[in-house]
């Protein structure tokens, strides 16, 4: 015989969320949307007296590399659109943040042309990427980005290499609907989800920072910064024609 026990608990989290103005009069009304969590699964059971989930790649690392970002937009030259920034709270307790923000965002919800999702983004092969969204995302909405990212990954001095085996509806680990780029995606939002990919650290106290690659973290927050100036330049919304 079994028991299921259910019990909710009140907590009060905050998104946080900063913009960079874009330099075009008109198009500076729109936005290239980043996104990452900054909260953990905190206290676990001890491991060699250690009890404390420190996140360091989920999502440390996203965190750190929004900012980079962030900081990089805000010294350096201003594309068309606006960047907006949110970090996410409340991901590891079902997206939570991410779906507050999708019901009450500080920026008209279509004036979002694209979100860009950092998620784990510090581990494993040097080279390879997962990248989710293009494929999975409903009606096509991400394929026209999809083909955004895949240029500007193409031009890059070293080039990723992508894995899209996680970008389905149908794959067992379901990492599409598991991070905060769900939420934007359900609202009609074009969205890419970058992540290193699992590890056997994920959620346990030894996601430690001291075994983050660095130089590939790096690398990605390039990626994405490139992408992020590609969209913010572009005319036109990259969605499928049939929907511009």
């Amino acid at each position: 015989m079994a028991s299921v026990r259910v019990a909710s608990t009140s907590f009060n989290g905050y998104n946080v969320v900063g913009i960079v103005r874009g330099a075009d009069p008109a198009l500076r009304q729109t936005y290239v949307a980043y996104g990452a969590h900054y909260d953990h699964v905190g206290i676990q059971q001890a491991v060699n007296g250690d009890s404390i989930a420190n996140g360091a790649d989920d999502d440390g690392s996203g965190t750190v590399t929004l900012l980079a970002i962030a900081r990089a937009f805000a010294e350096g030259p201003k594309p068309r659109r606006s960047l907006l920034f949110v970090w996410h709270v409340g991901e590891e307790k079902g997206l939570f943040g991410s779906e507050i923000f999708a019901e009450n965002p500080t920026v008209p919800l279509d004036s979002i042309v694209a979100q860009l999702n950092a998620d784990m983004i510090g581990r494993n092969s040097a080279d390879s990427l997962y990248i989710v969204g293009p494929g999975a995302a409903p009606n096509g909405q991400s394929a026209v980005l999809g083909t955004v990212v895949d240029s500007v990954n193409a031009a890059s001095t070293r080039p990723f290499t992508f894995d899209r085996v996680w970008d389905t509806t149908t794959h067992p680990e379901r990492i599409y609907y598991r991070s905060d780029h769900f939420n934007y995606a359900k609202k009609g939002i074009p969205i890419v989800f970058f992540t290193t990919g699992l590890h056997p650290q994920y959620h346990q106290v030894s996601d430690e920072a001291a075994l983050i690659d660095y130089d590939k973290m790096a690398r990605i927050g390039r990626l994405m910064y490139q992408t992020g100036v590609a969209l913010g330049n572009r005319a036109t919304r990259p969605k499928p024609t049939a929907t511009q």
